[in-house]
């Protein structure tokens, strides 16, 4: 809508027109009158009274007041808006938010005023601007796209997020810390606020603008947490001959198992838990097999917490969703009770079947590993669980050695790098009890090891010197 800046009386001014018309042009007023709306005039510039914004735009022509526009818009461009939540901020220009004009024919809209109509509406109009004067707005907007953009960028830097409670681990005694509430950013209604702010309030000046937020509670609480309390399965391997790389591997692995909680219905990956198994995330170099050879890689020994932990979920009682036997057998549990990872190809997962959540805890000593589920415990009393291994078959070695050239042993030199091994298929059986007596045997899995020849290396290097 214009915006009129004076006013005068009309009616003495109409008078006064038609008098001057009449004298001048000496017709009658049926003449005059008559509806002309399509007359113009040959004025090449814009009349007197006319602004666009505030900016005067009377003598102008439109190329000369397109220009002026352009150079205002681009001036409001350069306009900053402090973005903010309590005392977190992040100030952008309107150029970033991509600030554009609706109107574009603004200009060419001032053009015309006074030169449409017949001869008396195009002089009483004329009159009108330069008595009362027009001020034509610019409608101004910002883009959608860039405003998310940025809020997406920096939308976290504006709130505090709720946090769940938690539950630690100290000195063998479980202890649940509280959550908090929180915000979260609310992008639709700070663009929506933006854009409204703009439109009808803003004075091209720099100016704050605060985003939109919407209350936050933590997804768990402290009265989940409680209900781990009971141990519901525990289990330990030893591991004090181990050599201090794999030593450093396992207690790796646990310590970023430790401490992990599952809700009910979430499962964990014990591949993506440990990951990168790589010298960047603390792992070193120790033996592992690959392709039925013993080789040193990154992590070796990871497997012994994977199998570990896969005995304390069965005790548990929780669901296994993919475990994987060794290709060869491992000395630190029975037959079908390891529970092999090898990045992208084998891994072990198991999912929170119970209602409430439970806890993985991981103890490392340097000597034995201890993995043990906590949670809340609905099994009846009077019934237990036992695990037995039972082979089903033996596959010896072969007789005939496989030799490996090495060329960093000297030629000449040749020894065992890798003891025969003997194969076996075997399954893992859960037996249930009551007050004692067996009720059930559950068959677990069926796993099959390869048997595997002795290996001997043949050096081919360079000669010892002789001594």
């Amino acid at each position: 809508m214009y915006r009129r800046k004076n006013k005068w009386r009309r009616a003495v001014a109409a008078a006064i027109v038609i008098l001057v018309i009449l004298a001048m042009a000496g017709g009658s007023l049926a003449v005059i009158f008559a509806p002309t709306a399509k007359a113009g005039t040959s004025d090449n510039y814009i009349y007197q009274g006319v602004s666009i914004e505030g900016i005067d735009m009377g003598g102008k022509g439109p190329e000369q007041a397109q220009e002026a526009v352009d150079e205002y818009i681009h001036t409001l461009e350069g306009r900053t808006v402090t973005l903010y939540n309590k005392d977190r901020e992040q100030t952008a220009t309107m150029a970033d938010l991509g600030l554009t004009c609706t109107n574009g024919d603004v200009v060419d809209e001032a053009y015309a005023l006074g030169k449409t109509g017949n001869v008396i509406r195009r002089y009483k109009e004329k009159k009108d601007l330069e008595y009362e004067g027009i001020d034509m707005p610019l409608e101004l907007t910002v883009a959608r796209k860039k405003i998310e953009g940025i809020l997406e960028e920096d939308g976290e830097d504006f709130v505090t997020h709720a946090k769940n409670a938690s539950i630690i681990r100290r000195n063998g005694k479980l202890r649940v810390r509280n959550g908090r509430a929180g915000e979260s950013l609310d992008p639709d209604a700070t663009v929506r606020g933006l854009k409204r702010y703009i439109r009808k309030d803003w004075d091209g000046e720099d100016f704050r603008f605060q985003v939109a937020v919407r209350e936050e509670q933590p997804e768990h609480t402290a009265k989940e947490l409680k209900t781990i309390k009971d141990r519901l399965g525990t289990f330990s391997t030893d591991y004090s001959g181990s050599n201090d790389n794999r030593k450093k591997n396992i207690a790796r692995a646990a310590s970023l198992l430790d401490g992990t909680v599952l809700y009910p219905g979430e499962e964990i990956s014990v591949q993506n838990a440990i990951s990168p198994i790589d010298d960047s995330n603390g792992y070193a170099l120790a033996g592992s097999y690959l392709n039925g050879k013993v080789v040193d890689s990154f992590g070796g020994g990871v497997c012994q917490v994977s199998t570990t932990l896969y005995n304390a979920v069965l005790r548990a009682e929780l669901e296994v969703l993919e475990r994987h036997n060794h290709t060869m057998t491992v000395h630190y549990v029975p037959l079908s009770s390891d529970a092999a990872i090898a990045t992208g190809a084998m891994d072990f997962r198991f999912k929170n079947n119970q209602k409430t959540p439970i806890l993985i805890a991981a103890d490392a000593d340097g000597a034995n590993l201890y993995m043990s589920i906590y949670g809340k415990e609905t099994r009846p009393k009077d019934r237990t669980i036992e695990f037995r291994s039972e082979t089903l078959e033996v596959y010896e070695a072969p007789d005939e050695p496989v030799y490996n050239e090495d060329s960093t042993v000297p030629a000449g030199k040749e020894f065992v790098s890798q003891s025969a091994v003997t194969g076996y298929k075997a399954q893992l059986y859960k037996d249930i009890y009551r007050n004692g007596e067996q009720k059930k045997s559950v068959l677990v899995n069926t796993s099959v090891y390869s048997a595997e020849p002795e290996h001997i290396t043949v050096g081919t290097g360079e000669e010892a010197p002789d001594e």
